[in-house]
């Protein structure tokens, strides 16, 4: 691939990421209906990884197992740092602003569900860049994907109805940020070693 292809390579990436996750998304979400709400992650998180890594060409039969693992592991462990400390954020901004002692009103709040939302997409992103590409790439996808996330963030929190989705929908939209900030990063950390390969 040309360098001027790269260059468009991180948009084509996060919306492989998107669509995988959305798709897996949806089908986990009605699933759902009949048994638990959690199943959208359950199944959404592995399945959507292996979508999107699978469109990507970049999954190994020797990584299947690994992939299912870690995105699991990933998608869990910042599901609930991010949940834990968008709470204690919420506890914090119920403090030093006295205006805000109703709990409900505080969550209300953008900021925390952003900041939930970046860590647990960076720990998601760290899980599979790590996999992918080594330790080398922790910080970067780290970076990338809590950034990219915060358009979820705010997503999440204007509660937004969504007439099709009948299942939990603000877990959908927490998946499908799994994948399109991964995604993101992968575009972007691939154009890097790209331009560093030239470079060299």
């Amino acid at each position: 691939m040309s360098i001027d292809y790269y260059k468009f390579y991180p948009l084509f990436t996060m919306f492989v990421g998107l669509i995988s996750f959305l798709i897996v998304g949806t089908v986990a979400g009605l699933i759902s209906l009949e048994i638990n709400e959690g199943m959208i992650l359950l199944l959404g998180l592995p399945i959507g990884s292996l979508l999107m890594l699978f469109i990507l060409s970049k999954l190994d039969r020797d990584k299947i197992l690994a992939v299912i693992i870690r995105s699991l592991l990933g998608g869990f462990a910042g599901f609930l740092s991010g949940f834990i400390i968008g709470e204690l954020l919420v506890e914090v901004i119920g403090f030093i602003i006295p205006s805000l002692k109703n709990l409900e009103q505080v969550k209300a709040q953008i900021v925390p569900n952003i900041v939930a939302l970046s860590i647990a997409d960076a720990i998601y992103g760290i899980f599979i860049g790590h996999l992918l590409y080594g330790r080398k790439s922790i910080k970067f996808f780290a970076l990338i994907c809590a950034i990219a996330s915060i358009p979820f963030g705010i997503l999440v929190s204007m509660s937004i109805d969504v007439d099709w989705i009948d299942f939990e929908q603000n877990l959908l939209f927490m998946l499908v940020s799994f994948g399109t900030t991964t995604g993101l990063a992968i575009g972007f950390y691939s154009l890097l070693k790209r331009v560093k390969a030239n470079k060299g």
